[in-house]
Formats: structure tokens, C-alpha cells, sequence
């Protein structure tokens, strides 16, 4: 909610509709899970075509390191999963890796504004939280980001 308020006049300039769920605490950085969401939120309303209203939907789970992390997650460690889910413009999945870096950019800056770090910044997050962030995304349907932090030991509050 509080990161929803701070982008409280791109949300209004767009018509955005973002849906959440109650979003439960963890202990850590509130401020850097703020600067977390905000980017997110942000991305999600940028990367959108200028006809088309923003959904986005906010999502939080449990889940356990063993279930669906493979090798990423920590066997036995349960992990606060926060989705953002958006139907913008995506991008191909095999762009994953240059998305997270710092100025890196898959679109031109005279189309979609921007520095190239807010990704990169929420990746930073992550590693400070001892969590990780990964996308999923397709051209012209959406990307949802999920990032996993750990209950023991990392987090922030999600709100």
C-alpha cells in the first residue's frame, strides 16, 4: 500500500488497477523492500502500451525451498514468495539476464524513460536479503517478477 501511495500520480495518470493481498511482515530492511515494491510497481506501469489500461496484481505466498527453487533456494528454508505480475508490453525470456544488470536496457531511452536501475537495484535487494529475484515474460503479454525472501535471517516488511 505505502508503495502504491508513492506512486500514487503514475498510478492515477495511468487508470492503473493494482490488485494485492494482504501482504504479511518479516524482519529486515522495510525501507529496501519498500524501494523493492516501488520498482516493481513502477516497471509495471511504464512498460505498458500507451492505449492500454495497467493491471497488475500483487501476490504473496509461502513456500518451501525444496518445492519449486531447485537449486536456487535452501533445502528445508521457507521463503516469502512476492509476485508482481503486469500485462505490459514483456520481453523475451532469453533477455532474462540482461535485465538485471545495472544500465542495461532493452528498450530504446526515447521510448520507454528510465536509468537502466531499477532491476538491477531490486536485484541488490535481494542479495542484501539473502533472497533472489527471477522473471517470467512473453512480448506483448506481461512479465510477473517473484521474489523470494527467506523467512529466517533476511526479509523486510511487505506493505
Amino acid at each position: 500500500k505505502k508503495a502504491k501511495d508513492i506512486l500514487y500520480e503514475k498510478v492515477t495518470a495511468r487508470d492503473a488497477e493494482i490488485e494485492y493481498a494482504d501482504l504479511p511482515a518479516v524482519t529486515g530492511h522495510a525501507d529496501m523492500i519498500e524501494q523493492l515494491v516501488v520498482n516493481l510497481l513502477d516497471n509495471a506501469l511504464k512498460f505498458q502500451p500507451q492505449d492500454q489500461k495497467p493491471l497488475i496484481k500483487i501476490g504473496v505466498s509461502i513456500i518451501s525451498g525444496d518445492d519449486e527453487l531447485g537449486n536456487m533456494g535452501e533445502p528445508g528454508e521457507q521463503y516469502l514468495k512476492l509476485s508482481v505480475k503486469d500485462n505490459g508490453i514483456g520481453f523475451e525470456q532469453n533477455e532474462i539476464d540482461r535485465i538485471f544488470i545495472m544500465f542495461e536496457r532493452l528498450h530504446p531511452k526515447n521510448v520507454y524513460r528510465g536509468s537502466g536501475m531499477g532491476l538491477a537495484m531490486c536485484r541488490k535487494i535481494m542479495d542484501a536479503h539473502n533472497g533472489f529475484i527471477t522473471a517470467e515474460s512473453e512480448p506483448g503479454q506481461g512479465s510477473v517478477f517473484h521474489c523470494y525472501v527467506p523467512l529466517t535471517g533476511g526479509g523486510g516488511r511487505f506493505e
